[in-house]
């Protein structure tokens, strides 16, 4: 017979029926799984069972993009398309990227 191990973060439980965690049984070991992680991920993580719990403090970095081509200045008429673009490493570390005009 296995144990119910409950995952929480700010007081919610998390069910394994959200699409971003993955609750997995291996063993003795119970584990939260988080997938494609953000921001809002970091805070104190409550595992417990019973009567017993455990706290770990999860830090997530916010990864700045590696820039591999500089972008080129463009030029089009008033009523035209354009496309913008950057070419950037391939490090998996960056899930979105905007392009800003004028620092915005």
């Amino acid at each position: 017979m296995h144990k119910l191990v409950i995952w929480s973060k700010n007081g919610i439980d998390v069910t394994g029926n959200e699409s971003r965690y993955q609750l997995i049984e291996s063993g003795h070991k119970r584990i939260l799984k988080i997938k494609n992680s953000e921001l809002d991920d970091q805070g104190r993580w409550r595992c417990r069972s019973g009567d017993k719990e455990v706290f770990i403090e999860l830090h997530v970095n916010a990864i700045n993009p590696i820039v591999l081509a500089p972008v080129k200045t463009k030029w089009v008429c008033v009523g035209s398309s354009l496309s913008l673009d950057a070419e950037l490493a391939p490090s998996g570390n960056c899930q979105n990227f905007e392009i800003e005009k004028n620092n915005r």
